[in-house]
């Protein structure tokens, strides 16, 4: 769905139309249980955080602002709920970074197994190597290179300017190619 039609279907969400906020539930969940998934690491975590997430939504509705993109609005909600889960004292995390798990970023698919295994060697160095960004180079990197995300769109998911993003983004890659450099030199 494109961000006119998601506001289209908000705002009459927003006025009570029960089928408008089924048709937003059934046209973003995927994507906002593949986004929990990589702060957890474990999709029934990330499902049940996303079903958190539109009951907040659906409390919370009437506070959207329909001339602020309902996208950037919704991503925020769920990033924040994706976060305090992730801060809660009681929760007993696996070891490692969820948000790098080569499961929540699926490899392209080849016919070739040798070309598919250097494409997944390739993309484990990658991703082994965004351990090393800061939070918010590696979920940019990983949102527009990894998931191919139109930076623009991107940008307004994760609350910033679209120029933070390139400047984030370039750092990202910057640094990534110099640890990948360095990396490749010692092996």
């Amino acid at each position: 769905m494109d961000e006119q039609e998601l506001r289209r279907l908000a705002v009459a969400a927003q006025r009570g139309d029960e089928s408008a906020f089924e048709a937003l539930v059934r046209g973003l969940t995927r994507t906002l249980v593949a986004l929990a998934y990589r702060y957890t690491g474990d999709w029934e975590s990330a499902r049940d955080l996303t079903q958190e997430t539109w009951v907040r939504v659906y409390h919370a509705l009437e506070r959207w602002d329909p001339d602020r993109p309902f996208a950037a609005w919704l991503y925020t909600v769920h990033r924040n709920g994706c976060r305090d889960h992730l801060r809660s004292p009681w929760l007993r995390r696996r070891s490692g970074n969820a948000e790098l798990d080569l499961e929540a970023v699926a490899a392209p698919e080849s016919a070739d197994p040798s070309a598919a295994l250097e494409t997944r060697e390739f993309r484990e160095r990658i991703l082994g190597a965004a351990a090393s960004l800061s939070p918010s180079q590696r979920e940019v990197f990983l949102r527009v290179d990894l998931e191919e995300g139109d930076q623009r769109m991107v940008a307004e998911a994760l609350g910033i300017r679209y120029g933070t993003l390139r400047v984030t983004l370039h750092a990202a890659r910057r640094r990534l190619a110099e640890l990948l450099e360095t990396k490749r030199r010692t092996t």
